[in-house]
């Protein structure tokens, strides 16, 4: 599901503008292109969503996304707080169990975050929203895969060997727009840079979004999606603890089930693999299963 473009927005063409922007990643465009096609929306009315949602967010490392306000509409939690840029936070039970209800964290750029022994796996997906970018340890009492899928660690983007282009797009929100470029003054900032830093960003996200409402439809609220990691290794274990529910894996770079694993066992837990650079199977499954199974989008 797309982000929500309101029937204002829709109408309110007169307030609309073509922007042209120097030095924008040219594969990171063409990739935030092709997601906005796949979904039948305006490339310009879902830049301008993004861009507000980042004003909104205080220009900090969160980004109000299409999947997170889908779950706020759910009421599966009311409000989200960021904690982020810290040496070191413990946490135990009784932190995350007097917080009002409804209420999620997501924790950001965490040197050393640890939970406490008295934390399970019902607590931490109950009160923690998402692990990005902390030197974390796995509590013990959490499933292996139950603790990955809050976890995410980006890469620092780097233009480093990648083509940089100017780009024009058609019916920008010519106040957000002007809001943003009064947000990269104040702080200093080249606006092709900083939004070459949100495509890093919100790419992943976008590609997120779509597999849940529309590869997963109605299962995804059992589904664990593990996205956005330098290494997993799967054994027969980690699928087997996790039954009833299933897994998908997505912007894994090296990501590989061990030799245990039967292909049975495989189809029964594994939902699907996106976006994956390199996947390594078990020797006995089939051309056609590893085919099936390891997909690439949009």
């Amino acid at each position: 599901m797309p982000p929500r473009i309101t029937t204002s927005e829709k109408k309110d063409k007169s307030f609309s503008k073509v922007i042209t922007i120097r030095g924008i990643d040219k594969l990171l465009f063409e990739q935030f292109v092709s997601l906005t096609r796949s979904w039948g929306k305006n490339t310009g009315e879902i830049f301008s969503t993004i861009l507000s949602n980042f004003l909104q967010s205080g220009g900090g490392s969160h980004i109000y996304l299409p999947a997170l306000e889908k779950r706020l509409e759910g009421n599966l939690f009311k409000h989200l707080e960021i904690i982020e840029d810290l040496d070191e936070l413990f946490i135990n039970y009784e932190d995350l169990s007097s917080v009002p209800q409804g209420v999620k964290f997501y924790f950001n750029n965490i040197k050393k975050l640890i939970f406490a022994e008295d934390i399970n796996a019902q607590v931490l997906q109950e009160y923690v929203y998402r692990i990005k970018n902390c030197l974390v340890q796995q509590p013990r009492r959490v499933k292996k895969l139950v603790f990955l899928s809050l976890l995410q660690n980006y890469p620092e983007y780097s233009t480093n060997g990648r083509e940089l282009k100017d780009v024009t797009i058609r019916n920008v929100k010519e106040q957000t727009w002007s809001n943003f470029k009064a947000f990269c003054q104040m702080h200093n900032s080249n606006v092709g840079t900083l939004l070459n830093h949100i495509l890093w960003e919100i790419i992943p996200e976008m590609e997120i979004t779509q597999i849940l409402f529309s590869k997963l439809k109605n299962s995804q609220m059992n589904t664990l999606l593990i996205s956005s990691q330098q290494e997993v290794v799967i054994n027969k274990a980690d699928l087997l603890e996790i039954a009833p529910q299933h897994v998908l894996f997505h912007r894994i770079k090296k990501l590989t089930f061990q030799e245990d694993i039967s292909s049975e066992l495989f189809v029964e837990r594994v939902k699907g693999i996106y976006n994956c650079s390199s996947v390594k199977f078990p020797k006995q499954f089939s051309k056609l299963l590893k085919l099936s199974r390891v997909k690439y989008y949009p």
